[in-house]
C-alpha cells in the first residue's frame, strides 16, 4: 500500500472513516460524505507536505500543494471509502 500512499498519510485512513461515520451520525446526507473526505484528506496532506518536504523554491509549493496535497489526499480519501464499504459488506455478508 505505501507504493501508492506515504507512509505519513496511513494514519489518516482511520481518521477520515471516523469523521465519515460521525458526519453519518449527525445526519449528514450521504451523497455528501464522499465531498467531505476528499476535502479533509486533502487538507491533511496539503498540510502534510508542506511539514515533510525536502524541495525548495517552486517545487517545495508544487509538492506540497498538487503532488502531496490534491493527489495523495484524494488516494487517501477513496482508500477510506473503499476501505469502509468493503468492511461493511464483510459485516453484512457474515451476518447473513
Amino acid at each position: 500500500m505505501t507504493e501508492f500512499i506515504r507512509e505519513g498519510l496511513l494514519i489518516a485512513i482511520p481518521f477520515l472513516i471516523a469523521i465519515g461515520k460521525i458526519a453519518k451520525k449527525y445526519g449528514m446526507e450521504t451523497k455528501w460524505i464522499p465531498l467531505l473526505l476528499l476535502g479533509v484528506g486533502i487538507a491533511i496532506a496539503t498540510v502534510y507536505g508542506f511539514v515533510t518536504s525536502t524541495l525548495t523554491g517552486w517545487r517545495y509549493f508544487v509538492d506540497s500543494i498538487f503532488i502531496t496535497g490534491l493527489l495523495q489526499g484524494a488516494v487517501v480519501a477513496f482508500a477510506s471509502m473503499g476501505l469502509y464499504d468493503t468492511v461493511k459488506k464483510t459485516g453484512e455478508t457474515k451476518a447473513a
